[in-house]
């Protein structure tokens, strides 16, 4: 098993927080202009079923934790087909377990300090971060009532 970091693209909806849709869809997404064509879908072919990702959110951190359930299957939704970017031209999508005992978009988790954090996505080495604490944490976060 891998461990990857994400970032659910907040800026892509004015109405929707990305993250919701991650949790309502069970995926991870990615989009791209017509310009810049499959320039962010190379992530999901690094990806195997299997693999653990952290769904980070911008400006709110750490809001999730999720397992690949298959292979990319390299398809490029355009139009009415896209279920998150309504802005991009092409939308990608790969199927992830978005487990609720990890579900913090309520008690996000800041980011600095436990998880790299720039760029699209990040491989999360687990020699120097500490991912069995992350996932506890994320667990015990989640499991708090508000």
């Amino acid at each position: 098993m891998k461990y990857w970091r994400i970032n659910t693209d907040s800026a892509a909806r004015d109405d929707d927080k990305t993250c919701d849709i991650w949790y309502k869809e069970r995926m991870a997404f990615a989009g791209d202009f017509a310009e810049a064509k499959r320039g962010h879908d190379k992530i999901f072919e690094k990806f195997s079923p299997g693999d653990g990702l952290f769904m980070h959110h911008s400006l709110l951190g750490v809001v999730g934790f999720g397992v690949v359930r298959d292979e990319w299957d390299g398809v490029t939704y355009k139009g009415e087909k896209r279920k998150l970017y309504k802005k991009e031209d092409f939308e990608y999508r790969i199927a992830v377990d978005w487990a609720a005992e990890f579900d913090c978009r309520d008690k996000p988790l800041p980011i600095h300090g436990v998880l790299p954090y720039l760029g699209t996505y990040s491989v999360v080495d687990p020699t120097k971060w500490n991912v069995k604490w992350l996932i506890e944490e994320l667990r015990r976060r989640a499991s708090v009532p508000q």
